[in-house]
């Protein structure tokens, strides 16, 4: 059994370390120390970096007079920032703004910076869709079917995948080819609900069968089915049923009384 004296002794030995490896304990503790104030520092800087990216990009993207923003400005962001997120808004939004301004072949590459450089933003399907619109609007017909087609397969669950039906459809409609269109408004209007994608997608659907009744799905013939109503059974009235048979009418029993001849009710002899 070790004594409380025993038990000690770790302690003296830990102290005798200590003054014999001072040197290094000093060295370890500063290092410990210098390693939090860096991280501290880092993490400040970067704060620090993100306020002065996100101030800089909101006076970019508002500019004064209700003017459109400049891409020039946002590219400044973008390349001062780069590190940010609010940078990587500014390529997303210096993108938008050359298309706006008509400048299509400048906002596809905008767009396509941005997909390659931050494949895995929430705002990438936005981009991709973004640069298949910039073909379509350069009507480079084939390319902007291919990309249309990319958005689709590479985000079928994301908003853009239906926006980018809905413009392939009118890429095939430009095409004289009613037929693809409409697989597409059928896709946009089944099960799609009330959103805006789906709500154009229904007028364009009619307007298409307006133009083309022979697209129109064609109307079941068939007759409804008639459900014939089973013959109901009458309950068995014998007497092997339990039910008794109704008694037979005696004379005088439940009846009125015979009415007695005139000549009796006179009084008179028969």
């Amino acid at each position: 059994m070790q004594t409380a004296g025993t038990e000690s002794t770790w302690f003296y030995e830990l102290l005798a370390w200590v003054q014999e490896h001072s040197k290094q304990v000093i060295a370890g503790s500063i290092a410990v120390l210098a390693a939090i104030f860096l991280g501290y520092t880092y993490n400040w800087h970067l704060e620090q970096q993100e306020l002065a990216a996100s101030s800089a990009l909101l006076k970019a993207a508002q500019p004064a007079d209700n003017e459109l923003p400049a891409p020039a400005e946002l590219a400044r962001v973008a390349d001062d920032y780069g590190s940010t997120t609010a940078a990587e808004r500014a390529v997303l939004l210096e993108a938008s703004a050359y298309y706006q301004a008509g400048q299509y072949s400048e906002a596809r590459q905008a767009f396509e910076r941005f997909a390659r450089e931050q494949p895995g933003s929430l705002l990438a399907p936005i981009a991709a869709l973004g640069a298949a619109a910039c073909l379509d609007a350069q009507q480079q017909e084939t390319e902007a079917v291919t990309a249309y087609q990319q958005v689709i397969a590479r985000y079928p669950e994301e908003a853009v995948a239906g926006r980018a039906r809905l413009n392939l459809a009118a890429i095939y409609m430009a095409q004289d080819n009613p037929a693809e269109a409409l697989k597409l408004y059928d896709q946009l209007t089944e099960g799609a609900g009330f959103s805006t994608t789906a709500m154009q997608a229904m007028s364009r659907r009619e307007e298409l069968l307006q133009a083309h009744p022979e697209l129109a799905p064609a109307p079941t013939n068939a007759p409804a089915a008639v459900i014939t109503p089973a013959p109901v059974t009458p309950p068995d009235a014998s007497p092997a049923a339990g039910i008794p048979e109704p008694a037979p009418a005696t004379e005088g029993a439940g009846q009125e009384p015979a009415e007695a001849p005139a000549d009796k009710a006179e009084g008179t002899a028969p």
